[in-house]
């Protein structure tokens, strides 16, 4: 029996890609992509973030303070936490909160086991951000503003957007034949954004 223990984790244990063996990053778990996205582009400002990458924000990107971290019953007031899952459904308490802290970008984590549970997905048709960014793990959202022009005009995703599955959003793009293709074109463009 413990022989068969031994061998069943043994064989997780190196097809997971959350718990394998080894000490790279594991970059379908964690927003490894999106942190170098930030850095790259430079994209500053004070930060919104999923409450389950803050503690990796934290020890990958130290000068970027994070909104919420996995300390929620340590260092965060039930309330706080409330707040935050509130705002990831309400674009209303999202509005309230940003104007209150002066978010300048998000980073989300796009994980499609969990259903979105720590994703805006309202943000998508918020004209007030832009998708800048998008892979199998993380989104990355930049305020419409003067500072992010330059990263807007260059990386957003203008007609796809991480829905999960649901592409009822594509049916707009239904006019006529011109349409249609400048549309695809742009799809086309955002695909080469990010090969993923």
């Amino acid at each position: 029996t413990v022989c068969m223990l031994l061998l069943g984790l043994a064989y997780f244990s190196t097809t997971s890609t959350t718990y394998a063996f080894g000490s790279a990053i594991k970059e379908r778990t964690f927003p490894e992509k999106a942190v170098t996205f930030l850095d790259e582009v430079g994209v500053k400002g004070r930060m919104f973030n999923s409450y389950s990458i803050g503690g990796y924000l934290i020890w990958r990107a130290p000068d970027r303070k994070v909104f919420i971290d996995g300390r929620a019953k340590h260092v965060y007031s039930p309330e706080f936490y409330e707040q935050y899952e509130k705002m990831l459904e309400d674009p209303a308490i999202w509005e309230k909160v940003d104007n209150e802290w002066g978010f300048n970008y998000a980073v989300l984590e796009y994980d499609m086991r969990d259903g979105g549970k720590h994703f805006a997905f309202h943000l998508n048709d918020n004209a007030a951000w832009a998708l800048v960014y998008w892979d199998n793990h993380s989104a990355v959202y930049v305020k419409r503003n003067l500072l992010n022009k330059r990263i807007i005009d260059n990386y957003e995703y203008k007609i796809t957007k991480p829905k999960q599955y649901d592409f009822i959003y594509l049916n707009k793009f239904t006019g006529s034949p011109n349409e249609r293709i400048e549309a695809l074109n742009q799809i086309i463009k955002e695909i080469d954004l990010n090969q993923e």
